[in-house]
């Protein structure tokens, strides 16, 4: 074939580079990567890169064309500063790279934690300098250096991981060294834990598929289930890149400690008596490991010291009041998630007490219909503390109270009522609930 090439060459790496922009725009920074890795892997030609690559910038070009044409915007719907990396600062990659593995409602790991075997691996690789890591950067960073950074880096109304798919099959390839050590008692040991803990995972998605589709709440299915029947802020135990909290550090930093620590610091045994014992033992510790971790889920939800209430959440007990915003908004990273309560409302929240003393922080935004003034009432179980009350009409506002001394195992309750009888006639005052914040002395 011309330069070399045979015809089956061509159509095997030219087409599919060519129709990838076809199928979505994005899909172009997929597309020049791999025709990078193809030049590279066969032999580095020049002449076919060249004409791979005009090809591709030609029906880049028409497509951008297209667009400007019909929609009168070459990107459709969006705009070039949403794409432009230098748009977005180092918390917001942060929070979209570490959410497409470890937010426990559009992450990998959340949803398959067998994948974690992904980091100790490619570690490995690394140290053994495989150019494997290599081809994922160069494949996949392109396309999520887009993605990640923006607000929906989750994928909207999508199950878990869906942005980042482009480099799942690399990762797959990545898992190889786990194969090469899986006599080693640790990596077995792992490798069993995550493979039990998948099982559970993808059992549970069989039962319940709906549940792979989590809102953008920083909670799960599966947690609020166990918080609306436990009563346990049970969410703010797993890590969250759209509600963040220090689950959202704690999880990625053990993560990544324990990896590190695998692929560097212990090496794999894979030779010497007894190491087929000790791998069944370490599997058997492995599966035990997960339910043990199960198990202490709970106690720490109900142990450790309350700091954040978010009053949306299902633990919260609610009398009257409304989800805030509605519950299929589009988009909804764009409005502070509360809970509406009007005159003659209320609500109570389970509280671990820290401590003897407290000062609460309530964060909130009053919507004003008729001039009466407006209080909420906050209560320790049955003892009350303070009485907020909200002048300033529809902006976010912070109220600070207290310190107040906290009974042990006492709820927070807030309530509002009527000033003087219900209003006739009228809509009652409300207000928005967004969160309270707890310190502890």
């Amino acid at each position: 074939g011309p330069w070399g090439w045979g015809w089956k060459r061509w159509l095997g790496i030219g087409l599919p580079i060519l129709l990838l922009p076809l199928l979505k725009i994005r899909f172009l920074l997929l597309a020049g990567p791999l025709l990078v890795l193809a030049w590279w892997y066969a032999g580095r030609p020049k002449r076919p890169l060249l004409v791979i690559a005009g090809l591709l910038a030609a029906v880049a070009a028409g497509i951008l064309i297209h667009n400007q044409m019909l929609y009168g915007n070459p990107l459709k719907i969006h705009t070039w500063q949403e794409v432009e990396p230098t748009s977005y600062g180092v918390v917001e990659y942060a929070r979209g790279f570490l959410g497409l593995f470890f937010d426990a409602a559009f992450g990998l790991f959340g949803a398959a934690p067998v994948w974690f075997l992904v980091i100790p691996c490619l570690f490995v690789l690394i140290r053994e300098r495989h150019p494997l890591p290599i081809d994922l950067v160069v494949v996949s960073l392109p396309d999520l250096a887009v993605v990640a950074p923006r607000a929906e880096w989750y994928g909207g109304w999508a199950p878990p991981f869906r942005y980042a798919l482009i480099a799942l099959p690399l990762l797959g390839l990545a898992v190889g060294p786990w194969v090469e050590r899986r006599r080693d008692p640790l990596w077995r040991g792992l490798g069993v834990g995550l493979g039990l803990a998948t099982l559970a995972f993808s059992l549970l998605w069989i039962a319940q598929p709906g549940w792979t589709y989590n809102f953008a709440d920083g909670r799960t299915y599966v947690l609020d289930h166990l918080a609306s029947r436990l009563g346990l802020d049970v969410a703010r135990l797993f890590p969250s890149s759209i509600r963040l909290r220090p689950a959202t550090w704690i999880w990625p930093l053990l993560a990544f400690t324990l990896a590190g620590w695998l692929a560097f610091a212990r090496r794999a045994k894979t030779r010497g008596r007894g190491v087929g014992r000790g791998a069944s033992n370490a599997a058997f510790w492995g599966g035990a490991l997960v339910l043990l971790s199960a198990a202490a889920v709970l106690p720490l939800a109900a142990r450790l010291p309350t700091r954040v209430v978010e009053f949306e959440d299902l633990q919260v007990q609610k009398q009257g009041g409304h989800l805030e915003p509605e519950r299929w908004v589009v988009d909804r990273t764009r409005f502070r998630g509360s809970w509406v309560l009007r005159e003659g409302e209320s609500l109570s929240a389970p509280i671990t007490a820290g401590g003897q003393r407290v000062t609460i922080e309530l964060q909130a935004f009053f919507v004003r219909h008729h001039p009466a003034p407006f209080r909420v009432e906050v209560q320790a179980g049955d003892v009350p503390l303070a009485t907020a009350e909200f002048t300033a009409n529809e902006i976010w506002q912070e109220r600070s109270l207290g310190p107040f001394d906290w009974p042990r195992g006492a709820p927070l309750k807030l309530s509002v009522r009527y000033p003087d009888g219900p209003v006739a006639g009228g809509m009652p005052n409300g207000v928005l609930l967004d969160k309270a914040v707890f310190s502890w002395d």
